[in-house]
């Protein structure tokens, strides 16, 4: 009896004495298991990467697949070149915490080593006090606060590396090589392209002005053709030279079906002329230019460019509106 009594004390005394050691470490670990996605903050591992990839409303880590929901895209600022990313997601790929302060408008990146700061529309940031100048201030579009990428993720200890390719960013620690992100090269290949909200085909060959801002409507200036004071909204070519000169204008409808500016007879007149204009490959600059204004309020401009007379390769450029084009000697309207 006594021998039972002793085996129950050291029992009772042995599942004490695990309950101290083993609970503790369990919830610790999964504590670091949680911080390693970047979703509670300033992490107890740091990540071995982060990717983010133009117009595309998920961001990676560790070239895992798929990647962590985001309420908005990368872009890239026309005016600077800039890889812009939103604030809140940037700091919980990399670890940190992120706060906003309304009243000053300043933005705060903060990990256990390094606290940054930034005032939207200033071109300054600091890194534990010390001052440095940026080349892009950090702004508000749609109701969200980007950054420039690459000086934050180096303000905080990381590598930066830009994937022109596939418009992909690439950020890893310092001191480390380069890191394997073929999942997510395979994701981007996947996404559709975005410019100035219209959804382009993916693998098309038409030649898309890509400098117009993706995730915002952003107005560029047109070319000299519809006169000053317009500004397109895309603007694409299409080149017999790159081939499948039928898929190219298939893809040339879908873009121009997609914009509110545009209604369905507007686009189909306009299609009329770019099939036509497909088919004639006999001298250079054979046809005006020519413009629909549509009842919607936009304009769709097709201007035929110089054919290559030996290789017969059709060269159209087209243009979109989002207002009506005056009376011009350089097009018709119709």
């Amino acid at each position: 009896m006594n021998l039972n009594r002793k085996t129950v004390i050291i029992m009772l005394f042995t599942t004490m004495l695990l309950s101290i050691i083993v609970f503790p470490a369990f919830v610790w670990s999964n504590k670091a298991i949680a911080d390693t996605t970047g979703s509670t903050g300033a992490g107890t591992i740091p990540i071995d990467n982060a990717e983010f990839v133009i117009g595309m409303s998920q961001y990676f880590v560790n070239d895992q697949t798929p990647g962590i929901s985001m309420d908005a895209a990368p872009y890239i600022d026309v005016a600077s070149g800039r890889t812009l990313v939103p604030v809140r997601y940037l700091g919980d790929a990399l670890g940190a915490t992120t706060n906003w302060d309304a009243n000053t408008q300043e933005v705060t990146v903060t990990t256990a080593v390094y606290n940054i700061a930034m005032t939207i529309g200033s071109a300054t940031l600091t890194v534990n006090g010390q001052a440095q100048a940026l080349d892009q201030a950090p702004v508000i579009n749609n109701g969200r606060t980007y950054l420039p990428a690459r000086w934050v993720a180096n303000a905080l200890g990381y590598q930066v590396d830009w994937n022109a390719q596939y418009q992909i960013v690439i950020i890893w620690p310092n001191g480390t090589t380069e890191p394997d992100y073929s999942n997510v090269i395979t994701q981007a290949q996947q996404k559709p392209t975005v410019v100035n909200g219209f959804n382009i085909p993916a693998g098309t060959l038409l030649d898309v002005d890509a400098t117009l801002s993706q995730g915002a409507l952003t107005l560029i200036p047109a070319g000299p053709d519809p006169g000053d004071g317009y500004d397109a909204i895309m603007d694409f070519t299409i080149e017999g030279s790159k081939g499948d000169v039928q898929g190219q204008v298939t893809d040339a409808q879908s873009i121009l079906s997609q914009t509110k500016y545009l209604d369905p007879a507007t686009v189909a007149a306009a299609m009329v002329k770019i099939n036509t204009l497909t088919t004639l490959q006999t001298t250079m600059f054979i046809a005006n230019s020519v413009v629909w204004n549509s009842p919607n309020g936009g304009s769709v401009y097709v201007y035929p460019g110089p054919l290559d007379m030996f290789k017969g390769n059709c060269q159209i450029g087209v243009e979109v509106f989002p207002e009506h084009l005056q009376p011009s000697t350089g097009y018709t309207i119709e």
